[in-house]
C-alpha cells in the first residue's frame, strides 16, 4: 500500500469516498472492512459511502491481495457530523454610538442550520442568521452576546462575547433622526407593500406610520408589511420616530394602490396560441371564474387561463410547467366552447410549486384547449413549455429508447420513480413487475412509489406491447435503504390548568416501524409509547420537563425537553344542561325534554329569562330560569320566523334585535311585528346602552357601527370578528376567530391583543401573551373583570382573569357531551358564552343542540383520613369539590 485511506468527518447528507493506492504484481484484489466486518460487494480501490448518514460512522480498513500475498491498510475513522458544531466562535465587538456591530459565527452540521442570537441570555427577535448586524448601537445594547446553532439533531451554543460602546453618546446622538425612509410608489389591489424606516437615536425608539396625517392603526414597526391592499389606502405617507429625547417626522411621500389587469387569456374565447417554442409565459393573478368553466377536479382551482394547441402532425405532446409560481393544475380538452368540452388529460402538483407534466396523444390538425390553474385556487406566474414526439410512419412494434438504470438505491421515505421511454405505434401498453410478479396498479411509462420502504426493494421489469409486437425492458435492481428516525416537529412548552390534560406530540420520519418512549425529567413514563402523549397534571405550580425518544431498528433520536407549567384553576364551574335533549328539533317543553336546533346566539333579559337564536329552525327560543323552553311568537300566536338567526341582543328598551347571517338585522317591534335592515352581516352583534348597534360584517372583514335608525356611522378594519362585547372602560372586546386572539378596540379604532398569539392557534393556558386559542368565537365579561371566551374549534370555555392569566373552565379540547366539574364536562363546538350577573355562565353548545349552565363551585376543605391495616394504607376524605391529588415518592 502506497497511500492509505484517510479518516474523515463528513456532514450528514454529503458524499464521501474512501480510497487506497497499492502496488504489486497484477491482479490486485481489494476487500473493505467496517468495524472488523467485511463489506459485501466492496472490492474496488475506492469505497463510495454515498450520501452519508449516522450509521456510516465507524472504523474502515482495506486488505489488498494478489497471488503472492496480502497487506492490510491502517484504520480510517469516519465520524458523520449531524448536530451542529461551531468551528468559529463570535468575537467581542465595539462601535461608536449610532453605529453598527456585526456578530458572526461559523458552524457545520446536517442539512440547513438555524441560528438564534441572545443578549444576556434573552433571545433577540429577528436575530436568526449566522452573521447578524446590530444597528443604531446605544448604551442599552451593551452586554454579553451569544448564539445557538441548531438543526433537527440538536444544537450548540457559542461562548458569550461582550459588546461595548467606544464612548458615551452625545446629546445630539440621543435625539431621534432618520437615516432613510422607503415608501413604495404603488402596489396592485390585493398585493402587499413594504414600508421601511431606519432611524438613529437613543433606544427604545417608537415608530408610527401615518396616511394623510392620520395614524394607521397597528403600523408601529420600522419594517411594515401591509398585505391585501385596497384602493382606499392610497395617500401621502409619513413616519414619526420618537424616544424620550424627542421625535422626528419624515416628509410626505405619495403611495397609490392601482387595479390589477385581468390576464388577456382569462376567458376561453380569448385563449392564446401555444406554439412549439421553448416556452410561453403568463399569469393567473386576477383571473376570474367563467360561468361554464369546468371544474378542475375535486372542486379545486376554478380561475383558469387558457391556451390553444393545434397539432401539426399526430404524436405525443408533453406540457411542462416547471419554474411556475403556482401549484400547477393542467387540463387538456377538445371542443370549441365551454359547454361542450371533453377532458383529454389532467395532472396537478401538490408537493412543490410549478412541477406538473402532462403527456397526451394528438391527431394531425386537431385543436386542443389547455387550461392552467392553481390546485389550491391561488394565483401566480406560469411558465408553460411544450414538445411534440411525432408518431413514426407505418406500423411499428414498441422500441425502448431509454429505461431505468440497472441499480437504483434510495433511502426509505423518498419517492421511487422508474421511467421507460419508448417509440412505436400508438397505443403502447406497459406491464410492470417486481420479482417476476405483476404490478397491475402501474400501467404507464412511469412507475412511481411515494414514501418507499425497504419492502419495496426488488427486481423491477417492464414489458411493452402494442398491436405489432412487444419488447422486454432490462431489469432494474432497487434497494431502499433503512434510515434512522429524524424529528420534523418537536414537543412544545406548555402551560395548562390544574385538572386538565397535558397533550404533547412529536412527528418523525424514517424507516418503519418507529417506536416512541416519553420521558419525564429524564425518566421513562410507563405505557407512554405513542406519538401523542396525554396525561393529567393536577398540581398547581408543578413544573417538569418532558421529552421523547423515537427509535427504529437502525437508530434513535431524542427530542428537545418541553417545559410544562401547571396553572392554578381559580373558580371552578359545575356544568349541566339547562335546556335541550341533544336531539335537533323545535319541540318546546321542560328543559332536557325540549329540542333545539343548532343554537347560535344567547342574551339574558332583566327578568333572568334567556333568549336563544335557534339557527337551525330559524326561530327565537325562550328558556326560563327553571329550563322551560318556549318559542317567540307573532301577534297571531305563530312562531316568529327569521332567515338565519346567528346572534341577538336587547336594545335599551328591552326590544330584541336579531342578526341574520349575511342578510339583515331584524328588530321586534312593540306590536310583535318585524322591522328589518339589509346588511352584509357576519357572526356577532352588540347593542350599546344608548342604542348604537355594532355588527361584524364578516364578508368585508370589518366592524360596523350603526345609529338607532340603522344609518352606518363607521366601519373599522378587522379580520374575521365573530363576536363583540364591552369592558368596564367602555372599550370594545373583539373575538378575532381567524387570528386566534381576543382584541380590545378603543374609540379611535386602535386595536391591541388582550390574549392569544396572532395567527398561532392552539389550546394552551397560561399568561395571556403565551396562551393559545383555536377559534375564539365569543366574548363576555363578568363583574370581576374576568373575560370568558367560547373557544369553538377546541370545544372549551376559557377564562382570561383580570390579572391576565388564561385558564380552561369547561371542556378539554375533545368534542362530546358530558356533565361535571371543569374538565369532566364535554362540549361540541360551543358558539357563545354569556357571563350572568349572578356568577353563572350560560353556553350555547351548538353541535350538541343544548343550552348549558356553569355553576360556580363552592370549595370546601374535606377531612383526609388515613387507615393502616397491616401493610395497606387506605385514604378517604369527606365529599366535596376540593381539588386533591395523592402522590408518592420513591
Amino acid at each position: 500500500i502506497t497511500v492509505h485511506p484517510v479518516g474523515q468527518q463528513p456532514v450528514f447528507g454529503t458524499t464521501v469516498t474512501l480510497r487506497v493506492t497499492a502496488a504489486g504484481t497484477p491482479v490486485l484484489r481489494y476487500q473493505w472492512w467496517k468495524d472488523d466486518q467485511p463489506l459485501a460487494g466492496s472490492t474496488n480501490g475506492s469505497l463510495p459511502l454515498g450520501l452519508v448518514q449516522p450509521a456510516v460512522s465507524g472504523s474502515y480498513r482495506v486488505s489488498v491481495s494478489n497471488e503472492f500475498g496480502s497487506v492490510l491498510s491502517s484504520n480510517a475513522t469516519v465520524r458523520v457530523i449531524t448536530a451542529p458544531v461551531i468551528v468559529r466562535q463570535p468575537v467581542a465587538v465595539t462601535s461608536d454610538p449610532g453605529g453598527s456591530a456585526t456578530f458572526s459565527v461559523q458552524a457545520i452540521g446536517a442539512s440547513s442550520l438555524s441560528y438564534q442570537w441572545y443578549r444576556q441570555g434573552v433571545s433577540i427577535p429577528g436575530a436568526s442568521t449566522a452573521s447578524w448586524i446590530l444597528r443604531n448601537t446605544q448604551a442599552a445594547d451593551e452586554g454579553e452576546y451569544s448564539v445557538r446553532a441548531f438543526n433537527f439533531f440538536g444544537g450548540e451554543t457559542s461562548v458569550g462575547v461582550p459588546f461595548r460602546l467606544s464612548r458615551p453618546a452625545t446629546e445630539a446622538e440621543r435625539m431621534p433622526s432618520l437615516r432613510y425612509v422607503v415608501v413604495p410608489e404603488s402596489a396592485q389591489v390585493g398585493s402587499s407593500a413594504q414600508f421601511e424606516v431606519e432611524a438613529l437615536g437613543g433606544k427604545p425608539l417608537r415608530v408610527q406610520w401615518h396616511r394623510d396625517g392620520e395614524p394607521v392603526p397597528g403600523a408601529t414597526n420600522a419594517l411594515w408589511n401591509r398585505s391585501g391592499m385596497e384602493a382606499g389606502q392610497s395617500g401621502s405617507y409619513t413616519v414619526t420616530v420618537a424616544n424620550e429625547f424627542g421625535s422626528v417626522t419624515s416628509e410626505g411621500r405619495p403611495f397609490a394602490v392601482v387595479p390589477v389587469p385581468r390576464p388577456s387569456n382569462d376567458d376561453f374565447t380569448n385563449r392564446e396560441p401555444l406554439h412549439l417554442a421553448p416556452f410561453v409565459t403568463g399569469t393567473s393573478f386576477n383571473a376570474t371564474l367563467e360561468a361554464l368553466e369546468p371544474s378542475s377536479g375535486s372542486n379545486r382551482g376554478g380561475r383558469s387561463v387558457w391556451w390553444n394547441y393545434q397539432a401539426p402532425v399526430a404524436g405525443f405532446v408533453t406540457l411542462d410547467t416547471a419554474n411556475s409560481g403556482i401549484f400547477a393544475l393542467v387540463s387538456v380538452y377538445t371542443g370549441d366552447a365551454l359547454e361542450n368540452l371533453s377532458l383529454v388529460a389532467r395532472e396537478f402538483s401538490t408537493q412543490g410549486r410549478g412541477l406538473t407534466r402532462v403527456r397526451f396523444h394528438v391527431l394531425a390538425g386537431g385543436n386542443y384547449a389547455v387550461s392552467v390553474d392553481d390546485y389550491y385556487g391561488s394565483s401566480g406566474s406560469i411558465r408553460l413549455s411544450s414538445s411534440l414526439e411525432p408518431d413514426p410512419p407505418g406500423d411499428f412494434p414498441p422500441s425502448i429508447s431509454s429505461q431505468p438504470a440497472p441499480m437504483v438505491e434510495i433511502p426509505s421515505g423518498e419517492t421511487l420513480s422508474l421511467v421507460v421511454v419508448a417509440t412505436g405505434s400508438y397505443p403502447i401498453r406497459y406491464d410492470w413487475t417486481r420479482n417476476g410478479r405483476p404490478l397491475p396498479s402501474f400501467s404507464g411509462p412511469t412507475l412511481l412509489i411515494t414514501n418507499a420502504q425497504p419492502g419495496d426493494s426488488g427486481e423491477y421489469g417492464v414489458l411493452l406491447r402494442n398491436a405489432h409486437g412487444q419488447v422486454q425492458g432490462s431489469n432494474a435492481t432497487v434497494r431502499v435503504a433503512a434510515i434512522p428516525p429524524r424529528l420534523v416537529s418537536q414537543p412544545l412548552d406548555r402551560s395548562i390548568t390544574a385538572g386538565y390534560p397535558l397533550a404533547l406530540s412529536v412527528s418523525a420520519v424514517g424507516t418503519d416501524p418507529m417506536a416512541y418512549q416519553w420521558l419525564h425529567d429524564g425518566r421513562p413514563i410507563p405505557e407512554a409509547t405513542n406519538r401523542m402523549f396525554i396525561r393529567n397534571l393536577v398540581v398547581p405550580g408543578r413544573k417538569g420537563g418532558f421529552s421523547v425518544v423515537v427509535s427504529n431498528p437502525v437508530g434513535a433520536v431524542t427530542s428537545r425537553v418541553a417545559e410544562v407549567r401547571v396553572v392554578a384553576p381559580g373558580t371552578r364551574y359545575r356544568w349541566s344542561t339547562l335546556a335541550g335533549s341533544g336531539i335537533s328539533g323545535t319541540l318546546d317543553g321542560p328543559g332536557i325534554a325540549a329540542r333545539l336546533s343548532a343554537p347560535s346566539g344567547i342574551v339574558r333579559t332583566a327578568s333572568g329569562e334567556l333568549l336563544v337564536a335557534d339557527l337551525g329552525s330559524g326561530r327565537i327560543r325562550k328558556v326560563a330560569p327553571d329550563g322551560m323552553v318556549s318559542t317567540v311568537t307573532d301577534p297571531g300566536g305563530r312562531p316568529q320566523s327569521f332567515p338565519a338567526p346567528v346572534d341577538l341582543a336587547l336594545d335599551p328598551a328591552g326590544k330584541l334585535v336579531v342578526l341574520n347571517q349575511g342578510r339583515s338585522l331584524t328588530r321586534l317591534l312593540d306590536d310583535g311585528n318585524q322591522a328589518s335592515l339589509s346588511v352584509t352581516a357576519g357572526w356577532g352583534l352588540h347593542v350599546d346602552g344608548d342604542g348604537t348597534m355594532w355588527y361584524t360584517a364578516g364578508n368585508e372583514d370589518v366592524v360596523v357601527r350603526l345609529d338607532t335608525e340603522g344609518n352606518r356611522l363607521t366601519r373599522t378594519g378587522g379580520n374575521l370578528i365573530s363576536d363583540i362585547g364591552r369592558d368596564r372602560n367602555g372599550d370594545l372586546l373583539l373575538a378575532d376567530a381567524r387570528s386566534s386572539v381576543v382584541r380590545r378596540m378603543l374609540a379611535d379604532g386602535t386595536r391591541s391583543v388582550v390574549a392569544g398569539a396572532e395567527g398561532r392557534s392552539g389550546n394552551d393556558d397560561g399568561p395571556a401573551e403565551s396562551a393559545r386559542f383555536a377559534w375564539p368565537n365569543s366574548v363576555s365579561m363578568d363583574a370581576q373583570d374576568n373575560l370568558f371566551v367560547a373557544d369553538e374549534a377546541a370545544s372549551t370555555i376559557r377564562r382570561v382573569s383580570a390579572d391576565g392569566v388564561v385558564t380552561t373552565v369547561g371542556g378539554r379540547s375533545a368534542n362530546g357531551w358530558s356533565e361535571g366539574v371543569g374538565s369532566e364536562s364535554r362540549f361540541n363546538f360551543p358558539r357563545r358564552v354569556l357571563a350572568a350577573p349572578d356568577g353563572r355562565l350560560y353556553v350555547v353548545d351548538t353541535a350538541n343542540n343544548r343550552v348549558r349552565v356553569g355553576e360556580p363551585v363552592v370549595t370546601v376543605v374535606p377531612t383526609l383520613r388515613v387507615l393502616r391495616t397491616g401493610e395497606t394504607l387506605e385514604f378517604s376524605w369527606d365529599a366535596g369539590d376540593g381539588l386533591w391529588v395523592l402522590e408518592s415518592n420513591d
